[in-house]
């Protein structure tokens, strides 16, 4: 009766160790709830051009069937084959991009030794030993032993699957911190590209308006020396050619600084040549994609930015569970066997348990560390929190501001290119007046001013447009314009397409080792 009152005990207390080991991990567990929700700003998703569909890209990206490169791609949406060209090596060569990369690789690393803190750990060591009397050459005494143990942490109370879970959504962070460096250099580069085009049309531009000013002024002379004219209005329109020619100087200037901007975002020298890599009259033969603009609860799962900084919320939170598991008792077990002795190995072989060994920790004794260690995640907790509340707030800024932008830019630029056809039309007919001595020479160059002020403008504008339209498309997730809701990948051997998550990190690092070019 005491034998089976004893084996009920056992197999009571049994039952409560396997119901304690099962719960405990949940009960130390702290759920993370995303509460952020805001509304959208007035105007919110509206565009002048009203545009009602998505960034358009080639056939073969919007076929239901094209790769997940493709759909990752938006930039393609400009037609520009050079433009594409020209990213496609910047993210290749470029050493933040390439930073961030290692920095990904190192996230991938960690969450490596945090994983294999949750299995057991394997120890084994040979040795071999002669000892020899020196006092009696004879003598000698040879030895040898080997030993291989085993050692097992039970995570009873969640603490290594806190560590782990803290690893993971750290790495996590850091492959959207690549996607947001990836979405950072795309538009620098094309703004750079896009600057490089503009400083070069400037140029041609302010060279044929040299050579229409030098006409001008040898018109002007002759009528001088016709008696047509007097020595004043010569004198006048010199004046105004001489700032022509200085505007060639500023035009040539420029584009050395924005062939210098660009070959340094290649990680490249500055005397790199780059005319042939610049598509001839890319402003005027690109244009801006129809963009479709959601709403701001979407830019959770569209902004790489943000979803590192819920990440790193997660991670702040397992960083608060491993915390708290650390006031609980250690559990770690350990099997050994000794190699230099038959009978210690047959005895591990035979009864295992006779050579387990477990030792318990109680770190609740240092209560004043582990409760400092405690209050330090807890503010860091709060603090990441702030930056994923304040960020989800820039967020929402910046795509209301790259919305008004666009808005203000098309406008402008309607507004522009009437504003140009009028200044050319009166600066014509001043000049033929003057021929004919019916208008003076400050009513030309008055005109002349105007037509060389809103050609530049007009080009600037062009410009500043399509830098709109890609902060735009940056400002609401880039990558997230062309992606459907299911990217089918490489067809599994059945045939049926798998739908692959873009945003998953094991996919953004296949991605950046496919894309960055390692520093060698």
């Amino acid at each position: 009766m005491r034998t089976l009152f004893c084996s009920q005990g056992l197999r009571y207390s049994l039952w409560g160790l396997s119901c304690l080991f099962l719960s405990s991990c949940s009960l130390l567990q702290t759920d993370y709830e995303n509460h952020i929700a805001a509304t959208a700003p007035h105007g919110y998703g509206e565009l002048y051009n009203a545009p009602s569909q998505k960034v358009s890209l080639d056939g073969a990206a919007q076929d239901p069937s094209s790769s997940v490169a493709a759909q990752l791609d938006f930039y393609r949406c400009y037609n520009d084959d050079k433009l594409n060209a020209m990213i496609e090596r910047t993210l290749s060569h470029n050493y933040e991009i390439t930073t961030a990369y290692l920095n990904l690789r190192q996230a991938e690393v960690s969450l490596g030794l945090a994983q294999a803190n949750l299995h057991p750990t394997a120890n084994a060591s040979l040795s071999s030993n002669l000892n020899k009397d020196l006092s009696h050459g004879a003598s000698e005494r040879r030895s040898s032993s080997g030993s291989f143990s085993l050692a097992y942490e039970v995570d009873l109370f969640g603490r290594l699957d806190a560590g782990e879970r803290s690893s993971y959504e750290a790495f996590k962070a850091t492959a959207f911190d690549y996607k947001a460096m990836r979405l950072t250099l795309i538009q620098r580069c094309s703004e750079y590209y896009w600057n490089y085009a503009y400083a070069k049309e400037a140029l041609q531009m302010a060279q044929e308006q040299l050579q229409t000013s030098q006409r001008r002024l040898d018109l002007i002379k002759t009528m001088w020396l016709n008696g047509a004219s007097d020595g004043l209005e010569y004198d006048q329109a010199l004046v105004n050619h001489r700032s022509v020619e200085q505007m060639v100087y500023q035009r040539s200037y420029e584009l050395t600084a924005a062939h210098n901007a660009l070959t340094t975002l290649l990680g490249e020298y500055t005397d790199t040549p780059l005319e042939a890599a610049i598509t001839d009259m890319a402003l005027e033969k690109t244009r801006t994609p129809q963009i479709e603009v959601a709403l701001p609860a979407s830019l959770l799962q569209n902004r790489p930015d943000l979803m590192a900084y819920e990440a790193r919320v997660r991670a702040a939170y397992a960083d608060v569970d491993m915390a708290t598991a650390s006031f609980y008792p250690t559990f770690n077990l350990n099997a050994g066997v000794n190699g230099g002795s038959s009978d210690n190995l047959l005895r591990f072989l035979t009864d295992p348990v006779g050579a387990l060994g477990a030792a318990i920790a109680f770190p609740f004794l240092n209560f004043n560390e582990l409760s400092l260690q405690k209050e330090s995640t807890l503010l860091a907790r709060d603090q990441a929190r702030l930056d994923f509340a304040n960020g989800f707030i820039t967020a929402v800024e910046e795509v209301s501001n790259a919305l008004n932008e666009m808005s203000y830019q098309e406008q402008l630029l309607k507004s522009i290119g009437s504003e140009y056809l009028l200044t050319k039309s009166n600066y014509e007919r001043y000049l033929e007046r003057f021929r004919y001595g019916s208008a003076s020479i400050s009513d030309v160059l008055d005109a002349s001013d105007s037509l060389r002020s809103a050609q530049t403008r007009l080009l600037s504008c062009k410009r500043d447009l399509l830098n709109a339209s890609m902060m735009l498309m940056i400002a609401l997730g880039g990558d997230s314009f062309t992606k459907p809701d299911a990217e089918p990948a490489a067809l599994p051997s059945n045939g049926a397409a798998e739908p692959v998550d873009v945003y998953a990190p094991e996919v953004i690092l296949l991605q950046a080792t496919q894309e960055v070019t390692p520093v060698a």
